[in-house]
């Protein structure tokens, strides 16, 4: 049986050049013959609102937002190719498969203060995904982590859930160190002007806020299935001080661990 998840994320050295978008580190995932965490918008003619000021902006993908503001995606030829991203490592390992992407230069060109952007993924025994951002700057900075779909989520209070016409997927934010994160969705394309979707397809945006810190570890779980078989992944943590363990374990009792040091990047095993 072959696997029923499609996961895609990108880190490019070519930036937001020419047919390319501020999406460094973005991501998007299918399961089970749908779209389910999505590129939002539509692309509806060159430079109309949808496309300028939506489309292509970090606003639109399910990346993260730093003071507010994405990477750059302007027309500054030199800019955008700058806004840049690099693949860190991409590794089939025991159990899992890991990606980890650096976009600090994408942020840079509109948050000079960034130091550090990095998102590292891990994909758990072709069930679930474990990401962790990493964000540091020179003064605190708050960070907003968006995640889009085709219909509105589910909130608790730390939990979000998406139901679409035969998957869904549910997420946990399972850590983080700069404070806890706030849920807020919204549905449509806040400041287009609504003759560019008209007719069209509206989608829902995730908004995850976090309090300004100077550093940022953020731990998310997203978890995909067929609405009629339903899964659930039992987490714990044990704060070690220096880094945080994160234990994962599936309805078969398969463990898995993800440790992410307060100072550097995540590590994981099984």
């Amino acid at each position: 049986m072959g696997v029923t998840i499609q996961f895609v994320m990108k880190s490019s050295r070519f930036g937001s050049i020419s047919h390319s978008h501020g999406d460094q580190n973005a991501f998007c995932m299918s399961a089970f013959g749908e779209d389910l965490a999505i590129q939002s918008g539509h692309y509806v003619a060159f430079n109309s609102s949808m496309h300028r000021d939506w489309r292509r902006q970090t606003r639109s993908k399910n990346a993260v937002l730093i003071n507010g503001k994405g990477q750059y995606a302007g027309n500054d030829k030199p800019k955008a190719l700058a806004a840049s991203g690099r693949i860190n490592a991409a590794e089939e390992r025991d159990a899992h498969i890991f990606i980890s992407g650096d976009a600090t230069a994408a942020y840079q060109s509109l948050s000079p203060e960034v130091t550090l952007a990095q998102r590292d993924y891990y994909f758990v025994r072709d069930e679930y995904f474990v990401i962790v951002d990493t964000v540091d700057a020179d003064a605190p900075v708050r960070l907003n982590w968006l995640l889009h779909a085709n219909g509105p989520f589910e909130l608790g209070s730390n939990t979000f859930r998406y139901a679409g016409e035969h998957a869904g997927f549910y997420g946990k934010i399972l850590w983080s160190e700069g404070g806890d994160g706030i849920l807020s969705q919204v549905t449509g394309f806040p400041d287009i002007d609504p003759a560019d979707f008209e007719g069209l397809d509206i989608s829902s945006n995730l908004d995850i806020a976090f309090p300004a810190s100077t550093r940022h570890r953020v731990a998310v779980l997203l978890v995909p299935y067929k609405l009629d078989a339903p899964k659930r992944i039992f987490n714990f943590l044990d704060d070690q001080g220096y880094d945080v363990n994160l234990y994962l374990t599936d309805a078969d009792e398969r463990s898995f661990k993800v440790v992410v040091p307060k100072s550097f990047a995540a590590v994981a095993g099984t």
